[in-house]
């Protein structure tokens, strides 16, 4: 009986160590056409503007989520003679963490809407197109891992796909990423539970 509880210990205790992992890199990111910077209309202030700016080196733990980037909209009064799309629907934002394990890459659609200026809604919204199946993964010291991007960080310190930049103003946002540690398949996890009722049917038994 006492062997089973070591049993037990351990893998509580493997599953913590796996959650106490913290790692590092450098992240950098670009846009689909190679470029970090992209502008777009012909302003009384000069273009609009959308720019990538990797945070750099990085520290991030296991279940906890990270800044990989900052992106700063210029959203310029955009002239009507301006020769440009108004939805940006074709862009791609790839976002790359580097860490120990090697270089992880991130694709997200990224669409653009610049709304007509002459309108009583002027404010611009961009957002990003991804999903957890987008999610990369990795293997460190035997354990398994997903990085995926959560979004925008909001007011509420949660995260959006979207943010809205208003006429006129220039301000930038976080792009924030978390690493989790791949979950135990369910199979074990029932034989886990099975195991520990026999043990407790057989302690009841044994008067143990």
């Amino acid at each position: 009986m006492f062997k089973y509880k070591i049993v037990f210990m351990a893998l509580l205790l493997n599953a913590y160590q796996v959650n106490a992992i913290t790692f590092t890199g450098n992240t950098a990111g670009l846009f689909g056409n190679d470029t970090a910077l992209l502008q777009w209309g012909l302003g009384f202030d000069g273009p609009s503007s959308l720019l990538y700016e990797g945070v750099g080196e990085f520290s991030a733990d296991v279940g906890v989520p990270f800044k990989v980037a900052t992106l700063t909209y210029n959203n310029t009064e955009i002239t009507p003679e301006s020769d440009f799309s108004k939805t940006f629907s074709d862009m791609t934002l790839h976002s790359t963490v580097i860490t120990e394990t090697g270089a992880s890459i991130l694709d997200a659609g990224l669409t653009i809407i610049e709304t007509d200026n002459n309108s009583n809604i002027s404010s611009d919204t961009v957002s990003l197109l991804f999903s957890d199946e987008d999610a990369s993964f990795f293997s460190f010291n035997g354990e398994d891992f997903t990085f995926k991007l959560l979004g925008f960080e909001n007011s509420s310190g949660d995260f959006d796909k979207f943010f809205i930049q208003p006429e006129n103003s220039n301000s930038p946002i976080g792009l924030y990423a978390e690493i989790t540690a791949v979950p135990v398949p369910s199979a074990i996890w029932l034989f886990l539970t099975a195991f520990t009722g026999l043990l407790t049917l057989n302690s009841r038994r044994t008067g143990v």
